[in-house]
């Protein structure tokens, strides 16, 4: 599995360079450092490595150094505000499911068992709307 170092499509412009601390790209300009892109980049090395095969791994910049990882309807990223790992399920026409945890997998696992959870209620709700269709025996 590669990890994928996306390039904003502006030319030259796009182009990080580094600067002592800094490692940001011109069209940028908003600082990025060195630190911030070693960080993403760890990152991404320990869902490759955790994770095992199969995931999309991205590292951009955009106003500081950011990474994803998908595989399917899951997306792995990190929150340097929380410190923690995030696990999104994305569903379509509902809200994304999100997980939290110390590592990926405890975040995945943890927006699981959310969904687990939500998929209970809609079934049981499901169910008292629905009854009347089934024929009583």
């Amino acid at each position: 599995m590669a990890i994928r170092v996306l390039r904003n499509v502006r030319g030259k412009r796009g182009i990080p360079v580094r600067k002592g601390k800094t490692y940001c790209s011109p069209w940028c300009n908003c600082g990025c450092t060195y630190k911030e892109y070693r960080q993403a980049m760890q990152h991404a090395l320990q869902v490759e490595r955790v994770m095992g095969k199969g995931w999309k791994i991205r590292v951009w910049e955009n106003t500081g150094w950011h990474f994803d990882a998908t595989r399917g309807l899951a997306r792995l990223s990190f929150s340097y505000r929380d410190k923690k790992w995030a696990a999104e399920l994305f569903r379509f026409g509902a809200n994304d499911l999100e997980g939290k945890g110390e590592t990926p997998r405890e975040a995945l696992h943890d927006a699981i068992l959310i969904a687990v959870e939500q998929n209970k209620k809609v079934a049981l709700a499901l169910m008292k709307i629905t009854s009347y269709l089934v024929p009583k025996r």
